[in-house]
C-alpha cells in the first residue's frame, strides 16, 4: 500500500534516481562516488530491502523539469511490496541494461551503477550512493543522464536527493 501525501500521480517517480537507466552513445564517466566501488575493497551486493512498516520519503529533483520538483509521500512496505517496487529496479527495468552493479563500500554505504538501453527513450546511466540504515533511515543522492532520446527534450541529467525515516509499523488494513 502506497500513500501519498503530495504531488499525486508521481508515484513512479520513487525509483527515478534508483532504478531507471539512462541512454548514451558511450558510457559516461562514473562520478567518484560510484568509481570507489569498482575498487577491490568493496562487496557486490545481490538485493537490499528496506525495513517492514511505514517510511516516509522526501525527494527533491532537479533537472529536466523547469524547476525543482519537491515530493513527500509515506510508503507502507513489506516483503512483497518491497519485492515489487525493488528499490533499485526490478528483474524486468534490467533486462535492457548493459550494466548494472550495487556495491557495499567499507564504510557500509551502498553505491549503484547502470547503464541501460530503453530504446527510442535514450541509453539512461544511473549512478547513486546511499547512506545510512535501512532499518531506521537512509539517504540516497543519485543522477540519471539519458542520451540518444528519439525527443532530444527528454535528453540531459536530472538528480534526485531522498532522505526517508521509518516512521513505525503500519496499521493494519481495514
Amino acid at each position: 500500500v502506497m500513500h501519498i501525501a503530495t504531488a499525486a500521480g508521481l508515484t513512479g517517480l520513487v525509483l527515478i534516481g534508483l532504478s531507471a537507466c539512462n541512454k548514451s552513445s558511450a558510457p559516461p564517466a562514473a562520478s567518484s562516488a560510484v568509481a570507489a566501488s569498482a575498487a577491490p575493497a568493496t562487496t557486490p551486493v545481490a538485493a537490499i530491502h528496506r525495513r517492514d512498516g511505514l517510511w516516509q520519503e522526501r525527494m527533491v529533483l532537479t533537472g529536466l523539469a523547469s524547476k525543482p520538483a519537491v515530493i513527500t509521500m509515506q510508503v507502507c512496505l513489506d516483503k512483497a511490496v518491497e519485492e515489487k517496487s525493488a528499490m533499485l529496479g526490478s528483474q524486468a527495468d534490467r533486462a535492457g541494461c548493459a550494466t548494472y552493479r550495487l556495491d557495499r563500500q567499507p564504510n557500509g554505504d551502498l553505491t549503484y551503477l547502470s547503464v541501460c538501453d530503453q530504446g527510442a527513450k535514450g541509453t539512461v546511466t544511473t549512478t547513486a550512493l546511499i547512506h545510512g540504515d535501512l532499518d531506521k533511515a537512509y539517504s540516497s543522492d543519485s543522477t540519471r543522464n539519458i542520451a540518444g532520446a528519439a525527443d532530444p527534450k527528454e535528453n540531459g541529467k536530472e538528480t534526485l536527493t531522498l532522505e526517508a525515516p521509518w516512521l513505525h509499523a503500519c496499521k493494519p488494513a481495514a
